[in-house]
């Protein structure tokens, strides 16, 4: 990564076969009323007009930083090389699906310049059904040691949502290691424990669009139990054991 540009938030924009909706998403970051932001979007070799997109809004407005892979490396390859192209003292993340409302960053920009300890500033999240339109809307934990006790379930964090503040953390810590999506979010999030507090605001500022995809209870399990003891032992982060039985809690109360 380069050196840190004050003030300046960066979007990570992981691109592939998503051109029904990537414009809505582009849109919604591009409008927001905090305007010291950049996207920096890497196309996976996308086989739609995904890529064609981007270059349409590229035109149109600077703040958007393309390229594209010469093949599909997949997510964990498509995010570190957009990692390595990030100028911003702020990181976000967002999926291609999804949308955020307009003063979304003021908020949490605001909120973190009053807050310096908070490391991750999540918000709270609509989720849509795209195919009924049926609308959830998320009531995530605000303070740091409830969202520590259960992020690894996602049940107390949308992690698309979160901006990171990159002056609290080592240069060279935001790397993703080779694991699928939604686990390797949470490993991330995991590294940056050490390094400050996680927060929530309670306005509703991210749209999620449900994909279908959820991980099984064994896989949640079964990494929550690498993450663990990545986390306990190398990065410090002092993640509770009974966080590893959060998911299957979770289930056996769900079918009482």
């Amino acid at each position: 990564m380069k050196q840190p540009i004050d003030q300046l938030v960066t979007f990570i924009l992981p691109v592939r076969n998503s051109a029904e909706t990537l414009s809505s998403c582009l849109e919604s970051i591009l409008s927001q009323t905090y305007t010291q932001i950049e996207i920096i979007a890497v196309d996976d070799k996308s086989t739609d007009t995904s890529y064609s997109i981007l270059k349409k809004f590229r035109r149109k407005d600077k703040r958007l930083i393309i390229s594209q892979n010469v093949k599909s490396y997949g997510l964990t390859v498509t995010l570190n090389r957009a990692l390595k192209k990030t100028h911003g003292s702020y990181i976000a993340f967002v999926n291609q699906q999804d949308m955020l409302t307009p003063d979304k960053v003021k908020r949490q920009i605001q909120y973190l310049k009053r807050h310096p300890k908070i490391v991750a500033l999540g918000t709270q999240t609509t989720f849509i059904n795209p195919l009924s339109g049926a609308q959830i809307k998320s009531n995530f934990p605000t303070d740091h040691e409830q969202i520590r006790k259960t992020f690894l379930t996602s049940d107390s964090l949308q992690l698309e949502s979160v901006i990171i503040n990159r002056y609290l953390i080592p240069r060279d810590l935001l790397k993703f290691d080779g694991q699928g999506y939604p686990l390797l979010y949470r490993a991330l999030i995991a590294k940056l424990l050490p390094y400050g507090n996680l927060a929530n605001l309670n306005q509703h500022l991210y749209v999620r669009y449900h994909s279908g995809l959820t991980d099984s209870l064994t896989n949640k399990v079964i990494h929550n139990i690498n993450l663990w003891t990545k986390s306990r032992f190398i990065h410090g982060s002092g993640i509770s054991l009974s966080s590893l039985l959060y998911p299957l809690n979770s289930k056996i109360k769900s079918a009482i």
